[in-house]
């Protein structure tokens, strides 16, 4: 009945989701309704009322998929054609023409999460990732409003190129493990039109380009050369949904880059945030990176020096270098498809903290990394830089 998500191994499950519209607006204001419902869809105890219209989600889904999927549009197009056949999408209601609110979008689920939880040694911390959601979001588990630890203060989480990490409240969750979640997505705040009614000639690649006025979005949403535009400029979940799982600090954004290679030595700087995920106490970790050949030896490590003291809730980004190979060794390339082999190493990277001479590991990734030098020369014949 549940299905695992993605992310750290035995993160959690989910139930079934649901996509809750609202049906019956009250009289106050859409900040308030927006909390209203939002605390109220994300406690276990809450069964549909008058206030939404709700159907079987799936995610990733837009909100048009969704809307399609429960059969909102069945009257708008004759019975067995499809609607991206000619003209059929045309018939649905434009967000121009609807408004906003029509495709805003409430995603619910309930989630059974692992133990040992809690902030202590040996205790886990739990954090809902959206790998890609357009275009506002707003995320309430077990009755709070929870704020991204990427949210910039007063900003929000709009944009549809971003990964956002929610914690999970330690204090809503049950002894079972069980917390609901809702999560509000609405579209983008200048949605545009492709009808250009308030451009004059023709138009067609991103419509009337008022889309445009927004964060990073999709343009072609709103139409682009024989690309009808997507009715709901592609609001929703449209990426994976994971459940992260750190002991008291998390490592965000790992990476690798290439600084110097040779035939025989490479050298590597490698970085990572660590984020602390305690409230009232400062955390001491260090990073480690292992870089391992595609046999699984291992060809360079590196930790950082010192240890990296963070406040409460402070993101500080960690880097270090890695020499790879040495006389006598190869650097193994990645060549693009048809120039060769396209080899790739693998790199580790664990943040520890705890004890010095018992260290834990809080927070792990993984990451595949290829060595290439890229170099122009000029033809003689064409006197061209290739």
């Amino acid at each position: 009945s549940g299905w695992p998500l993605d992310g750290a191994e035995g993160a959690g499950v989910a139930e079934a989701w649901l996509g809750c519209q609202v049906s019956a607006v009250s009289s106050s204001t859409a900040a308030a309704r927006l909390a209203e419902l939002g605390t109220a869809l994300s406690r276990l105890s809450w069964t549909p009322d008058e206030r939404v219209s709700c159907f079987q989600a799936r995610v990733p889904g837009t909100v048009f998929s969704n809307l399609l999927r429960a059969g909102r549009f069945s009257e708008l197009v004759p019975a067995g054609e499809d609607i991206f056949v000619d003209d059929n999408l045309a018939k649905v209601p434009d967000i121009s023409v609807t408004g906003r609110d029509y495709y805003a979008m409430w995603y619910r689920t309930v989630l059974t999460l692992p133990g040992p939880r809690g902030q202590g040694s040996g205790g886990l911390n739990h954090l809902l990732r959206l790998r890609g959601t357009n275009y506002r979001v707003e995320v309430y588990i077990g009755g709070l409003r929870v704020r991204a630890l990427e949210e910039d203060e007063g900003m929000g989480v709009p944009g549809m190129f971003h990964r956002w990490t929610f914690p999970i409240p330690q204090e809503v969750l049950g002894p079972d493990g069980r917390v609901a979640v809702a999560v509000h997505t609405s579209p983008p705040d200048f949605p545009g039109s492709a009808n250009c009614t308030s451009v004059p000639g023709p138009c067609g690649q991103g419509g009337d380009h008022e889309i445009a006025k927004n964060a990073a979005v999709m343009q072609a949403s709103a139409g682009w050369d024989w690309v009808q535009a997507t009715p709901d400029r592609n609001t929703g979940i449209w990426d994976r949904v994971s459940v992260v799982t750190a002991g008291a600090a998390l490592l965000t954004d790992p990476f690798l880059r290439t600084l110097a290679l040779g035939k025989e030595q490479a050298v590597v700087l490698a970085s990572g945030t660590a984020v602390n995920l305690q409230r009232h106490r400062t955390v001491a970790v260090v990073l480690r990176v292992v870089l391992r050949d595609a046999r699984g030896r291992v060809v360079a490590t590196a930790e950082s020096s010192e240890p990296v003291v963070l406040e409460p809730g402070e993101r500080r980004e960690i880097e270090m270098e890695l020499t790879v190979g040495g006389e006598g060794e190869e650097i193994h390339l990645w060549w693009p498809h048809t120039h060769g082999a396209s080899y790739l190493y693998k790199a580790s990277f664990d943040l520890l903290g705890g004890a010095r001479d018992a260290p834990e590991r809080w927070s792990s990734a993984t990451m595949q990394h290829g060595f290439r030098k890229l170099s122009t020369w000029v033809d003689p014949t064409t006197q061209g830089r290739a």
